[in-house]
C-alpha cells in the first residue's frame, strides 16, 4: 500500500479513521450486556474512555521514536529489538483481522433483516465474500484513497448517532437516572468498564499511518484526542438515553433494543431503518480495520520485523501480498465462525480480542518506560500520572481475563514461534526468512535526549 511522495492523508481523514476504528459494533452488541448496570453503564463509558485517552497519550509519546514509521511493533522494536518487534507485529496483525470479523458478521446479519427473504447459509457466505472483497479492493488503491472513503463512512455513522438520542428524548421524554438494585456502584462501574472498553479498541492503529501524514507530529496527537473524545460523547449520550427510556428487564432480553424502539415509533419500517444503520456502521468500521491491517503488515515489513514478502519490497511476489493474505484468512475464518453458529461465538470473540489488545497496550507502555529509562525519550512532568493511569487500567483489565482467553492468546504467540521456525528452516531464505535477525536502523530521524512530549 504505497503512496506517492506528494500524496498524504488529510487531517480530517485521520480524525475520521480514529473515530471509525472505535465507533461500531459496541452500540449494537453491548446494550443488553450493560442493562444490569443501569445508568452506571453510561458513566462506565467515561471511565473506559479515560483509559483509552491515557493510552492515546502513551502512543503519542511513542510516536516520537520515529517520524517515518509508527505502530506497536515499531515502538517495541525500538525498546527491545527485532525479535520482540516481530512477536508484537505478528500478534497485532492477527488480532486486528480477527477484530474485524464481528463487524463483518454483524453487517451480514443486519442485511438479512433488510432483505425481503431469509438468507441461507450459502447465501450468507457469498454475501460475506462480496462485502469483504469490495472493501479490500478499495484499500488496495492505497491508504490515501481509503482514507477519503473513511471520511464518508464516518459521517454516515456519526450523524445518525447524534440524532438518535435527541429523537428518543423527544418521543419518550427526558431519561431518568436508573441505578441497579443488586449491584453496588463501585462494583457495577468496574464490571461495566471492562465491557465498554471494547468500544475503544483500535485507537492506537492510527499510529501505523504515520508515513501517510505530511506532519505526523502535529496531526496525530490532536486527531487521537479529538476523535476519542467524540467517541466518548456518542457512547455516553446514547447509552444514558437508552437506559433511561427502556425498562432494564426488557433491555436485558432484547438483542436489538434500537430496532424495538424504532418499530414502536415508525412501525415495521423502523426496524428496517435500524438494520440499515447497523449495516452502514459495521461496514464503515470494517473499512477502518482492513485499512489498518494493510498498514500494520506494510510497516512491519519495512521495519524488518516481518518477512519482506508481506510488504511491497519483494519483486518475487505480488506487491500487495500481505493485504491479500489478510483477505483470505479473514474470509476463511469468518466462514468457519458463521458455519459453527454466529450467535454463540461472537460474544467470546469480542472478549478475546479486547483482552489481547490490552496486552499489546501494556507491552507498549512497558516499552515507553524502558525508552525513558535509557534516556531515549523524555516525558513532560504531567505524563507520569498519565502513565500511572494507563498502568492501573491495563493491569485491572488483565486481572479479570479468564483462563480460556489466556489460552487463546497463547495460541497466537505459538503461531508466531511457528512462523519463526518455518521461515528460518524450511522456506527460501531471501523471501521469507526473519531470523537470524540483524539489528538495523528503521528509517527516520534519530531519537535524541531533547525529544520531549509537550
Amino acid at each position: 500500500m504505497q503512496i506517492s511522495k506528494r500524496s498524504y492523508m488529510s487531517p480530517l481523514a485521520v480524525v475520521a479513521l480514529v473515530i471509525g476504528l472505535q465507533l461500531g459494533s459496541a452500540l449494537f452488541l453491548l446494550p443488553s450486556e450493560l442493562a444490569p448496570y443501569g445508568s452506571l453503564s453510561a458513566l462506565s463509558w467515561c471511565l473506559s474512555g479515560l483509559g483509552a485517552l491515557s493510552l492515546s497519550f502513551i502512543f503519542i509519546a511513542l510516536s516520537k521514536c520515529d517520524k517515518a514509521l509508527g505502530g506497536p511493533s515499531v515502538y517495541v522494536e525500538k525498546a527491545f529489538g527485532l525479535r520482540a518487534g516481530f512477536y508484537v507485529a505478528w500478534t497485532y496483525w492477527v488480532i486486528s483481522w480477527i477484530s474485524a470479523i464481528p463487524y463483518l458478521l454483524l453487517s451480514v446479519k443486519a442485511l438479512d433483516q433488510i432483505l425481503p427473504w431469509p438468507l441461507s447459509l450459502l447465501q450468507e457466505m457469498m454475501l460475506i465474500g462480496v462485502i469483504l472483497s469490495s472493501i479490500t479492493h478499495l484499500n488496495l488503491k492505497g491508504a490515501v484513497i481509503a482514507g477519503r472513503g473513511e471520511i464518508v463512512f464516518t459521517l454516515l455513522k456519526i450523524i445518525p448517532w447524534i440524532c438518535i438520542p435527541v429523537i428518543l428524548m423527544l418521543e419518550y421524554g427526558f431519561p431518568k437516572w436508573v441505578l441497579p438494585s443488586a449491584i453496588s456502584t463501585p462494583l457495577g462501574l468496574n464490571k461495566a468498564m471492562v465491557i465498554t472498553f471494547w468500544g475503544f479498541v483500535g485507537f492506537e492503529a492510527t499510529t501505523t499511518i504515520t508515513h501517510c501524514l505530511r506532519h505526523p507530529a502535529r496531526v496525530l496527537p490532536w486527531a487521537l484526542v479529538l476523535g476519542t473524545l467524540c467517541v466518548i460523547c456518542i457512547y455516553f449520550f446514547n447509552t444514558w438515553v437508552l437506559m433511561g427510556v427502556m425498562p432494564l428487564k426488557a433491555l436485558m432480553q432484547d438483542p436489538n433494543p434500537y430496532g424495538t424502539l424504532f418499530e414502536k415509533m415508525w412501525g415495521p419500517g423502523g426496524r428496517i431503518l435500524c438494520a440499515l444503520l447497523a449495516t452502514i456502521t459495521c461496514i464503515g468500521t470494517l473499512n477502518s480495520w482492513i485499512l489498518t491491517c494493510g498498514q500494520v503488515i506494510s510497516v512491519a515489513a519495512k521495519s524488518n520485523v516481518l518477512p519482506q514478502c508481506f510488504g511491497s519490497q519483494s519483486k518475487i511476489v505480488h506487491k500487495n501480498f500481505g493485504v491479500w493474505l489478510t483477505f483470505y484468512v479473514m474470509l476463511i475464518t469468518t466462514w468457519v465462525i458463521q458455519a459453527l453458529n454466529f450467535e454463540k461465538t461472537l460474544a467470546l470473540l469480542v472478549e478475546f480480542c479486547c483482552a489481547v489488545f490490552i496486552g499489546v497496550y501494556f507491552v507498549c507502555l512497558v516499552s515507553l518506560l524502558w525508552l525513558v529509562s535509557k534516556k531515549r525519550i523524555r516525558l513532560a512532568f504531567w505524563m507520569w500520572p498519565v502513565c500511572g493511569i494507563s498502568f492501573l487500567f491495563c493491569v485491572g483489565s488483565l486481572w479479570d481475563i479468564s483462563g480460556i482467553l489466556w489460552l487463546g492468546a497463547g495460541v497466537i504467540v505459538a503461531s508466531a514461534w511457528l512462523m519463526e521456525f518455518v521461515s528460518t528452516l524450511i522456506l527460501p531464505y531471501k523471501l521469507f526468512s526473519i531470523f537470524p535477525l540483524k539489528e538495523k536502523k528503521i528509517s527516520g530521524s534519530p531519537v535524541g535526549k531533547d525529544r520531549d512530549l509537550g
